[in-house]
């Protein structure tokens, strides 16, 4: 496999710090002029302070430097990568996940076979080190996000199927941990502190799932604040909530039993610059997400122009 190209490109940027007109919170962080990337999620490399953000529309995934500047991290020839979606960095092992599939804003999308699955990169080089990858076959599935535990492992979500997967860099296996119902589907997923419990997003709900007894327990969440939800991050004793369709990013504050909601908070409603913001990373005390995805939006084949400058923002969480 080849090296990814280390060439830097030019890019439009922003820095944070820089308030956002009608709501002071969010911060622009990143402009980025790619207008066919589709971008669903970016990772964070705390060793370096790099970001990476992937593509829905391009096989791609672009490495961002703290200064702005560009690079490309991976083409996807070599790699086999093609549409990524949820992606998390490992900065002490030096590894890049990325949940991948041949979804319909990917190019030629419908010309190949459809498959999804899994992939892991070395984070410095961009280098495959392995991969889990199904066809689709019937009920068509897609693995659409994950979260890594303290032994560097990852759980995986699967949403048209509602499965929970382990997997093991060191053993190579990939392990069923939970099924939902039949009709039941998952999304975004996160891991508390203490690596007990995982908290998934379930079609309008959010769930806590315990790994040791297998048991789900959807939270009493009130006033629907959990609806919606798509990219989900634990911090400081709160679930993150970001919403696409309502142009929300929610708190939901826990109590120590990590199950009582003291209360919901809304951090930032119906933001002018947001369209169809969708998953990012909390990077110290601060959420940096794609608040520009444009991922609701036909892709249009005969373009090259799809959308506008892709958005990065970034959200103070203390």
């Amino acid at each position: 496999m080849k090296s990814a190209v280390t060439v830097s490109l030019l890019v439009f940027v922003l820095f944070a710090g820089t308030s956002l007109a009608g709501n002071p919170d969010p911060l622009l962080k990143f402009t980025v002029p790619e207008h066919d990337l589709y971008p669903e999620n970016i990772a964070f490399d705390e060793k370096t302070g790099d970001y990476f953000l992937g593509s829905m529309g391009q096989s791609r995934i672009i490495r961002i430097k703290p200064d702005g500047s560009r690079s490309e991290f991976l083409a996807a020839p070599d790699s086999g990568l093609l549409s990524s979606v949820g992606m998390k960095a490992d900065a002490e092992r030096r590894r890049l996940w990325v949940c991948s599939g041949r979804f319909n804003l990917l190019a030629d999308h419908d010309r190949h076979p459809a498959e999804t699955g899994v992939f892991l990169f070395d984070l410095d080089s961009g280098r495959l080190i392995d991969n889990w990858v199904t066809a689709q076959q019937s009920p068509y599935h897609i693995f659409n996000d994950l979260v890594l535990d303290a032994r560097g492992d990852a759980y995986a979500t699967t949403t048209l199927i509602g499965r929970v997967y382990r997997l093991s860099p060191s053993s190579g296996r990939m392990e069923l941990v939970h099924q939902l119902p039949p009709g039941q589907h998952n999304n975004g997923i996160t891991i508390g502190p203490d690596g007990k419990y995982l908290f998934l997003a379930v079609d309008r709900t959010i769930s806590r799932l315990d790994l040791a007894t297998g048991e789900l327990k959807e939270l009493p969440v009130p006033d629907k604040g959990a609806a919606g939800t798509d990219g989900l991050y634990w911090f400081d004793g709160s679930l993150i909530s970001v919403k696409p369709r309502f142009r929300e990013i929610t708190r939901i504050r826990l109590a120590d039993d990590l199950f009582t909601v003291l209360r919901v908070e809304d951090l930032v409603r119906d933001h002018p610059q947001m369209a169809y913001p969708t998953t990012g990373v909390i990077a110290g005390n601060r959420l940096v997400y794609v608040a520009t995805s444009y991922a609701d939006v036909p892709r249009n084949s005969d373009s090259a122009e799809q959308h506008g400058d892709v958005l990065i923002h970034e959200l103070a969480l203390k």
